[in-house]
């Protein structure tokens, strides 16, 4: 068994959370991006967890060079999207919460064609372009090229959009794209590297004052009169490439990757959570269950201003993530109990499956000019 990454697995855990801290801003409490001054407080939360689709990828990005494709894994992660997409479809027909429709459930059975989950999609797809991905780096970093590469990816998707916007020649969609997912993969690789040469109290200040320059600009930038050369950049700035909001991911990964985590009930706890996590998206934001569970169960927007909204708040957030995990640690339980049946068992030890594997991960010969 491979020796897990603690820290990283600590981001993958403080990721979802801000995932579900999102969504409580938006569906939950109505104050995505609200001017009332009861809100400003979701405000500020929607600051600080914007970054948290960039960790993800990020994650992805470190572990690059390590690499090794797996149709099994891919596989087993499509089979654990159809399950939650089909379950809880039928759950709700059960419970008379929505009709049953043939076409919509022979649907949910392809998720990925159908676009159930945007960040599924892209990383199914993605998945399959990462070897390509590993091989490319590889063979600029013999021609020690990956710096200036890199250099090169932040500046036209992440710096030139900041700063207009209006021009989106590179289809980057405000970071809805493979071309910003290429640049946060290669610059956390690189970053793996040659580590950041900040201390973290000097990337603490930095997130801090980023998140400040946000929040004060979001609510001010209307004084700014220079500002309205460029309608878009107000909204622009809290995408996911926005150079803001770039920074302030490449601080809080670099910081909290570096982190040596020695308690071992510490260390048990994060590496239990970990594998649960990505079922946690897949539940709460299942497109039936969506409008049900969060503009009737968890609508609690009612409360903003009272002295109860941080109570259900917190409640909505942790709930959600905590309920979710259980869910999954029960779906992964039944699994392994089915994975030892003799049938099951063959099915997972196909030897296509292995060619499938061979074929992505043989490596190209590469000659570097002298």
């Amino acid at each position: 068994m491979k020796r897990k990454n603690v820290s990283i697995e600590l981001i993958r855990i403080i990721a979802m959370l801000m995932v579900v801290t999102l969504h409580t801003n938006g569906y939950g409490f109505n104050a995505v991006w609200s001017t009332m001054p009861e809100k400003k407080w979701i405000v500020l939360s929607e600051i600080i967890c914007i970054i948290a689709v960039d960790l993800y990828i990020l994650i992805t990005g470190y572990f690059l060079k390590n690499f090794k494709f797996s149709i099994k894994k891919i596989l087993r992660l499509e089979l654990a999207v159809i399950i939650y997409n089909v379950g809880i479809y039928l759950a709700l027909v059960v419970f008379h919460k929505i009709d049953f429709n043939y076409l919509s459930f022979i649907k949910k059975f392809f998720p990925v064609l159908t676009q159930a989950y945007w960040f599924y999609t892209s990383y199914f797809v993605l998945y399959f372009l990462l070897p390509f991905f590993k091989k490319a780096y590889l063979c600029l970093e013999k021609q020690n090229m990956t710096k200036a590469l890199v250099i090169v990816l932040i500046i036209l998707t992440s710096l030139f959009p900041s700063i207009y916007p209006s021009n989106d020649i590179l289809a980057i969609r405000g970071g809805y794209s493979y071309i910003w997912f290429f640049t946060l993969i290669f610059t956390s690789a690189y970053l793996r590297d040659h580590k950041l040469k900040l201390s973290n109290i000097k990337k603490i200040v930095i997130t801090i004052l980023i998140i400040i320059i946000q929040y004060v600009l979001y609510y001010h930038s209307k004084n700014i009169h220079i500002l309205d050369l460029v309608p878009a950049w107000r909204n622009y700035m809290f995408s996911y490439n926005s150079i803001l909001v770039f920074i302030q991911a490449i601080m809080i990964f670099t910081m909290l990757s570096e982190i040596e985590i020695k308690n071992k009930i510490v260390t048990k706890t994060i590496l239990f959570l970990s594998p649960l996590t990505f079922a946690v998206y897949l539940i709460h934001l299942q497109p039936d269950l969506l409008p049900f569970l969060w503009k009737k169960f968890l609508y609690h927007a009612g409360y903003v201003g009272t002295s109860k909204v941080y109570l259900y708040y917190f409640a909505d957030i942790f709930g959600v993530y905590f309920a979710c995990s259980f869910i999954e640690f029960i779906r992964i339980t039944v699994f392994k109990l089915i994975g030892k049946i003799k049938i099951f068992n063959k099915l997972s030890n196909l030897k296509i499956l292995s060619k499938i594997d061979s074929a992505f991960n043989k490596e190209v010969e590469y000659e570097g000019t002298n």
